[in-house]
């Protein structure tokens, strides 16, 4: 069949299949507690593992109140570290608020979150403020509720502003927010966003590929430790796409990126 008569046959079946409805839900939150109720934000982070959902990070409400000594809290929107359950109930769903264990990620939002071996999250980049772009990399074990950093030396590097190459991670792609993450097999692939090293600010439309390892049956600690990172954008025949900020895991273009 000829690809226009196979388009025109996949629009006649979505003229006939059920419409699609918006349902709005409102949440429950556990114990009534605001502290499990996430404030209105955007730029963070939503990744669905069975009946749960995880949502990190994002530029978010500050609720106002008073802090410790009794002084007024700045309610100003500003990037937050948070980490949230949607708990997903064919009953109503319910918010509650993950309690850290050890070291954390710092706050930010534009960064990127991707789900592998059904259990783990792995967040790269994104922005902690207007000045500070991040290209650090952190695993949650949602069976753990722990963080695991996956190169230390590395992320300590990241912490600074307008940081420069690390030497502690060889290949490790600039610093950037906006950018999109797909996982192939047990590669995760980095494109585009806008950012760049020390004080460079541009849009970008660099490829990468981080490699998890395949076997995973060993603690996460000991596997992410070999991940390494690859550039793509020197491979020859492989022309890259326009510069894209903000761009997305489906977006659709002629250059198609085949198995290296």
């Amino acid at each position: 069949m000829a690809s226009q008569e196979v388009i025109d046959a996949q629009m006649a079946a979505a003229d006939t299949a059920l419409p699609l409805t918006w349902v709005k839900q409102k949440p429950k939150v556990k114990n009534n507690d605001d502290k499990n109720d996430p404030t209105p934000r955007s730029g963070h982070s939503m990744n669905v593992i069975g009946a749960n959902a995880y949502m990190f990070g994002g530029m978010a409400q500050i609720r106002p109140g008073k802090d410790d000594d009794g002084e007024a809290i700045d309610d100003t929107a500003r990037a937050v570290s948070e980490l949230y359950e949607l708990k997903l109930m064919s009953q109503g769903m319910e918010w509650m608020q993950v309690k850290m264990r050890g070291a954390a990620p710092i706050a930010r939002w534009g960064h990127s979150a991707t789900l592998f071996d059904n259990t783990m999250i792995l967040i790269f980049g994104g922005f902690h403020d207007g000045n500070h772009r991040l290209n650090c990399v952190w695993v949650f074990d949602v069976i753990k509720w722990c963080w695991t950093q996956p190169n230390a030396k590395h992320n300590a590097d990241n912490a600074d502003a307008n940081a420069m190459n690390s030497p502690n991670w060889p290949n490790v792609p600039s610093p950037r927010g906006g950018h999109s993450t797909t996982l192939v097999g047990d590669n995760v692939y980095v494109f585009g966003g806008y950012g760049g090293f020390g004080y460079s600010r541009r849009d970008l439309d660099d490829l990468y590929c981080m490699n998890t390892v395949s076997d995973l049956s060993v603690p996460v600690s000991r596997v992410l430790a070999t991940c390494f990172f690859l550039s793509l954008s020197s491979v020859p025949s492989f022309p890259s796409p326009p510069c894209l900020l903000l761009s997305t895991a489906t977006y659709t273009c002629t250059r198609t990126l085949k198995k290296l």
